[in-house]
């Protein structure tokens, strides 16, 4: 009898690791009946092998159930090491800079992540188990600089709001707040910080300013130093990946020496030490991340195989690469690039290679070559369809044929890079240079074209069921070829029902977000996907986090209600999180001077300033007013579906509570405010939000359960974390 599925254990191992790290999550969630469905399901598999005698089914649900356990445990236990970190108040920091800090602007202000870094209370000085992230000002800041300060230091809300894969990925546990006393001296860099240093300076120096920070995207991946707009050329036209250190770049690498290899006729095991040897350095170097990782293993299953002259199978290499990424760290799968990485390799697996063995041996070498990097640029465009869509929102009309053009280029750019900063041949990176302007000037053009691109919504589950149609067709079922077209054509009604479906805009509900920010903050979404932001605006970091918000939900454009107009900085709303399509419409003054040259900054920046000192309810089912207590601003009311939501800044519930209180007489269902003072919830029975680290069980504190959402139902306020 003919095998339904052809036997690959690792794909089996892969799947079933997988399932057990979602499970691991949406336990954590609180959505323990994943668990419940996939261990029955399994369980069910292994027991019709048991019944039906057949030990292929038998061991292949044995592997499956095997690997669930492994990755649902291994995944528990992450998630046990992050719950228990905990928070340090008014400690002095000693740590490292590393080179992934954001680039500080022109006064030294920045985000930095600092290694390597011990902290002391006052009695004993301990070692922090990851990286730290800290704001603060200094100028003349160099990689491997020591950095001493005082501040309160808390563990970082990881899985909350999504999994906060970058800074997992860095190995960031920690933020700082209350930062004082910054002072530095001079420390040390890592080998791959120093090499990474090296080769950003090398660029810099002998290529244009555009051109090189293009040309350290493409040889580390590091993209601080691009421009946005050339940024989003790339996402547009379905080019960016070559920024994204993986498989074209491992394969440059290990290219280059394996053509080494074979002009040297060296013994198969020596040309596998030769060949991988750079490769392992290139990913030390890259900061063995997911997708460099992935493209190592598969670089060094293939070489083996073939040095011990066994034949080698993409599908089974790509999913043992998988279980070793995992192995290292199951929350990478959670990780946009790991996830990329892995489907492009998908599609060139199940489509791509299956079309090339089919192609004539005895075809024209060089018309072979054209149809092979076609049908590879369209496997891997094919397996991150579903992914392009959802992560940016369109399809790039123009990607298959840019990157047809484009890997070529680069692939002669990338030697040339690397072969420029060699001693006394820097006048070949004039060669890179040129073609990278050719690069940006080809992209740049096609991106501003008014169809280079298809808006299209996610298409949820339909993801999945587009997957499963690759596989389906690349004949990784056994079926007729009557059957197979039937069951694709089966499976492509459900996909396209699916996106279709995830095509309509679906009108919400109204929602409060409280950000994790220096001071409270919170968006209110009313059922039209309307925004309006409360905040005292301080920093860039605040714009970012709600421009970031209204982003992932499709919001392109929210008003901002200020307390004290006065203390507002123009610059941090107007110039704050540029890298998104988010933009501020209107500025409502609540209390204040009113400022002329503010509202001048403003009007150049296309933003409106309306006085609402008597209140604003310019929305449909919110409205916003400012409350005085003796004289003093203590915050702003807003009135949002029916329910009262008082937001408090500046610490004013210090002095202030019983008198808040008092003026509300118990009718306010909610109360947000920048500190948890301690006795708050005698003055206020209802919800009390902050975005302080507090262990007062009274308060939900977004520096311990992230970005959460209260959704405002009828008369009732429901809590989703």
């Amino acid at each position: 009898m003919k095998r339904f599925l052809n036997y690959r254990g690792f794909l089996f191992l892969a799947l079933g690791f997988v399932g057990g790290v979602l499970c691991a999550y949406a336990l954590w969630r609180g959505k323990g009946y994943w668990l419940a469905i996939a261990f029955g399901t399994a369980g069910t598999g292994a027991l019709v092998g048991v019944i039906l005698k057949n030990k292929k089914i038998l061991l292949t649900f044995i592997l499956i159930i095997t690997a669930l356990f492994c990755g649902f445990f291994q995944t528990n236990a992450g998630i046990n090491e992050i719950n228990r970190r905990v928070a340090y108040k008014n400690v002095t920091l000693r740590g490292i800079v590393t080179d992934n800090s954001f680039t500080p602007d022109e006064n030294g202000y920045g985000k930095y992540f600092l290694r390597d870094v011990y902290i002391f209370d006052g009695e004993k000085t301990l070692e922090l188990d990851g990286k730290v992230q800290a704001r603060f000002s200094l100028k003349n800041i160099s990689v491997g600089d020591e950095i001493i300060f005082s501040a309160d230091v808390y563990p970082i809300a990881l899985l909350s709001d999504g999994v906060q894969s970058y800074l997992i990925k860095n190995g960031v546990f920690y933020s700082c707040e209350n930062v004082t006393g910054v002072s530095r001296s001079v420390g040390y860099a890592t080998v791959p910080e120093r090499v990474r240093d090296f080769v950003r300076q090398s660029m810099t120096e002998n290529m244009s300013e555009v051109s090189s920070s293009v040309a350290v995207g493409l040889l580390i991946g590091d993209k601080a130093f691009m421009d946005d707009c050339l940024a989003d050329a790339y996402k547009r036209t379905g080019v960016a990946h070559i920024f994204a250190v993986s498989g074209l770049h491992v394969g440059f690498v290990a290219g280059i020496f394996a053509f080494a290899v074979r002009k040297l006729r060296l013994k198969s095991i020596l040309s596998l030490f030769v060949t991988i040897v750079p490769v392992l350095f290139y990913a030390w170097l890259c900061g063995f991340s997911p997708s460099v990782v992935r493209a190592a293993v598969m670089t060094f299953v293939g070489l083996f195989l073939n040095a011990i002259g066994a034949k080698s199978d993409m599908l089974s290499s790509v999913s043992f690469a998988m279980l070793i990424v995992l192995l290292i760290n199951p929350f990478y799968l959670f990780d946009g690039g790991f996830q990329m990485s892995f489907a492009a390799v998908y599609g060139i697996a199940v489509f791509s290679a299956v079309k090339i063995r089919r192609l004539d041996e005895n075809m024209n070498r060089f018309k072979k070559g054209i149809l092979s990097s076609l049908l590879l640029s369209t496997g891997a465009s094919l397996g991150t369809f579903p992914l392009v869509v959802h992560y940016y929102g369109l399809i790039p009309v123009f990607s298959l044929a840019l990157n047809l053009v484009v890997i070529p280029l680069i692939s002669v750019v990338f030697v040339l890079l690397w072969t420029g900063m060699l001693p006394f041949m820097k006048f070949l990176l004039a060669v890179p240079d040129f073609l990278i302007k050719a690069v940006n000037t080809a992209v740049g053009f096609v991106s501003e074209l008014d169809f280079a691109v298809i808006p299209l919504r996610s298409f949820g589950a339909g993801a999945f069921v587009f997957l499963t149609i690759l596989f389906v067709a690349g004949g990784f079922v056994n079926l007729t070829k009557k059957g197979g077209r039937i069951v694709c054509a089966g499976l492509c009604g459900i996909f396209l029902l699916c996106a279709v479906m995830c095509q309509f805009p679906q009108k919400g509900g109204f929602e409060i977000a409280m950000l994790d920010c220096r001071s409270a903050t919170a968006v209110f979404v009313d059922d039209e996907n309307r925004a309006v932001a409360v905040s005292s605006f301080e920093d860039y970091a605040c714009v970012n986090e709600i421009k970031a918000f209204c982003a992932e939900r499709g919001i392109k454009s929210f008003d901002a209600v200020v307390l004290e107009y006065d203390k507002l900085e123009p610059k941090y709303l107007l110039e704050g999180g540029n890298d998104s399509d988010v933009r501020v419409e209107k500025v409502y003054k609540m209390r204040g001077i009113n400022d002329a040259e503010k509202d001048l900054i403003f009007s150049r920046g296309g933003v409106e300033t309306a006085d609402a000192f008597y209140g604003a309810d310019d929305w449909e089912g919110m409205s916003f007013s400012p409350l005085v207590v003796n004289g003093i601003p203590a915050g702003i009311n807003v009135n949002f579906n029916g329910k009262n939501i008082f937001v408090s800044f500046n610490g004013s519930m210090a002095v202030l509570g019983a008198e808040t209180a008092a003026l509300y007489e118990g009718y306010v269902d909610a109360v947000l405010t920048d500190r948890a003072y301690f006795g708050l919830d005698r003055y206020f029975d209802c919800l009390l939000f902050t975005n302080e680290y507090t262990t007062d069980e009274n308060f939900y504190s977004t520096k311990r359960l992230g970005n959460f959402t209260l959704r405002v139902l009828n008369d009732k306020m429901v809590l989703s974390v």
